[in-house]
């Protein structure tokens, strides 16, 4: 808990510098389908890095954008925290865009509704130049009611945000694309039945480069299973596996045939 609480008071003193996300407190029962941000993330925002690690909080940096799709190299990651040095999962985690001014790293958090415990799901360049979409959903903790899109027009300098309201708190995001002409779309996957809203796609289009979103949602019906992800007590001992050699020999078999 004193962990925890550590992280959430930097979450907190570093809400002030942004500033950018409508009132956390307001109760989410009476949002609409959407929720539209009171300002812009700013990347001449960014603070020392530094400022955001601890020992529990660590950076983990998942995506990246060069010139000329952008200005300046961009990075785009969350500031994790953990609980021991034994999880692989994070406990918490708050959203960040980043910039490496010479040897000095620079982040700029984000934080407030819709942004708790969100990570980075997609992050792309296009269709007009200089132009950044991002989407954001739970990368620890609980899953979420709602998921949010970030969007530049200025080469990543700044985003506006935007929150959206899920069909079930267990949806994903699973895909986004967008049309030179403007038309495009957000998929979420659920996977199970939840409440009314049955597994399958949901899809959140537009037709208008992303000034408004269709709601409800295009539902698309998916009757797959996917498969589970093999834990790390399933995986082979090294003893189990072939030799560099024994692999070399099997490549260059089947590459003969």
């Amino acid at each position: 808990m004193r962990k925890l609480a550590t992280y959430l008071l930097i979450s907190l003193a570093l809400a002030s510098v942004v500033g950018c996300i409508v009132d956390p407190a307001q109760p989410r029962a009476h949002h609409p389908a959407t929720t539209a941000a009171s300002g812009d993330v700013r990347l001449s925002d960014a603070k020392p890095m530094d400022d955001l690690q601890s020992d529990e909080v660590q950076v983990n940096l998942t995506d990246k954008l060069e010139p000329p799709l952008v200005n300046e190299t961009v990075y785009f990651g969350e500031a994790d925290q953990f609980d021991s040095d034994e999880d692989k999962t994070p406990a918490a985690a708050m959203p960040l865009i980043a910039i490496k001014a010479g040897p000095v790293w620079k982040a700029v958090p984000l934080t407030g509704y819709g942004l708790t415990d969100a990570g980075w799901k997609y992050v792309g360049a296009g269709p007009a130049p200089h132009e950044v979409w991002g989407v954001l959903d739970t990368s620890a903790g609980d899953t979420r009611p709602n998921f949010v899109i970030a969007h530049s027009t200025d080469g990543a300098q700044t985003f506006k945000l935007q929150v959206f309201r899920k069909p079930c708190k267990l949806a994903t995001v699973s895909d986004f694309a967008m049309s030179r002409s403007g038309v495009g779309r957000v998929t979420l996957s659920l996977d199970t039945d939840c409440g009314s809203n049955k597994a399958g796609l949901y899809h959140y289009a537009t037709t208008d480069h992303g000034k408004t979103w269709s709601k409800p949602p295009k539902f698309e019906p998916d009757a797959m299973i996917r498969s589970d992800p093999v834990p790390d007590e399933e995986q082979p001992d090294q003893a189990d596996v072939p030799s560099r050699t024994l692999f070399k020999a099997a490549v260059h078999s089947t590459d003969s045939r």
